[in-house]
């Protein structure tokens, strides 16, 4: 068995199946049928998908096909972008017959997800529509039902957070915090690859940040209420009680979250003390970005770069939107530099 690594995340690969195709009311119907319920014959209400996984999966391949139709300038006078495929190619690709592919696409028209544009060649021209979000009540009684399995499973189970990007979750107030002990944890890694074993772990935390410390530097921070994973985690990172006051306070100045707690002290971020009422540096814009990368290549630069996509793309030229293009494609170059 070959096992997924961290090199092999993020290089595609994969077709994209949008999580609100499934479950979703939009893509189903309410069908009444009789069943035999203990000998009785009775009329009960059943939920049927309008899509069947085939035709998911036939979205999912088209949707991945995007990037590679702007690549090649396949899009109208409204910037909408089209898809070329054949049912053949479709059906070897999915090794499913001709008639299942053409039931799949009627049913993708039909729930307006795809448009169909025949041409007089072989490939057929898609329209690709965007997916229906879930109606905020069938999100909420989701969120009612985790709720109610979590409350069967056990009061008060805390669900792992080590992976979640607690930067963007809100300071939420929880009262009465038990934080948990910690002589189960996990080893930790740090950025050297070297793992800190259990023992060093419990030392650390009895020589710095112990349950008591923390309590104590939270209160004094302004930090009253927090979550249970919020100090579980801090107790594993084990900051110094210098380095976690230093974190609070800069957090509680900039009215950002409680998860900001740990990505504070897993990213090791320069901490300069807050002055005043004092904003963090706001993030530029996409368009300001661009801006400053035109000032330092200077225009001579700028129009070398933009003549390159013109020859790389100028088989399409002549087309009403190959200027539009040209831009665009510009843009994304420019964006790239100053990411570099």
């Amino acid at each position: 068995m070959k096992y997924y690594r961290v090199s092999d995340l993020g290089n595609g690969g994969f077709y994209p199946l949008q999580k609100n195709l499934f479950n979703n009311p939009y893509y189903q119907k309410k069908v009444k049928k009789i069943k035999t319920i203990r000998k009785v014959k009775k009329e009960v209400t059943v939920i049927e998908d309008l899509l069947s996984d085939t035709s998911k999966i036939i979205y999912g391949i088209l949707c991945e096909k995007l990037n590679h139709s702007l690549e090649n300038g396949w899009f109208d006078e409204e910037k909408r972008i089209f898809v070329k495929f054949s049912i053949e190619t479709l059906a070897k690709i999915l090794n499913k017959s001709r008639d299942t592919i053409v039931t799949c696409k009627k049913q993708l028209e039909a729930v307006g997800l795809i448009e169909i544009v025949k041409t007089k060649y072989k490939s057929d021209t898609f329209y690709i529509g965007k997916v229906e979000e879930k109606p905020t009540e069938e999100i909420e009684m989701e969120l009612e039902i985790r709720i109610l399995q979590n409350e069967e499973e056990g009061e008060g189970k805390i669900l792992e957070v080590e992976n979640v990007d607690q930067s963007k979750l809100s300071d939420f107030p929880v009262e009465n915090v038990d934080f948990l002990g910690v002589e189960n944890v996990d080893p930790i890694k740090t950025k050297n690859n070297k793992t800190i074993n259990k023992t060093t772990t419990r030392e650390n935390l009895e020589s710095s940040s112990s349950k008591e410390n923390l309590k104590k530097l939270l209160k004094e921070c302004g930090f009253g209420n927090i979550t249970r994973g919020t100090a579980k985690n801090i107790l594993a990172l084990s900051p110094t009680n210098e380095r976690l006051r230093e974190v609070l306070t800069y957090i509680k100045a900039n009215k950002m979250g409680e998860g900001a707690i740990i990505k504070a002290i897993k990213d090791e971020w320069v901490i300069q003390e807050p002055k005043g009422k004092e904003e963090p540096p706001k993030k530029l814009s996409r368009e300001d970005k661009i801006d400053l990368v035109k000032s330092e290549l200077g225009l001579e630069k700028v129009n070398g770069i933009r003549g390159s996509l013109v020859e790389k793309y100028k088989r399409y030229q002549g087309s009403p939107s190959f200027e539009r293009h040209i831009n665009r494609e510009l843009d994304e170059e420019l964006c790239k530099l100053y990411g570099a």
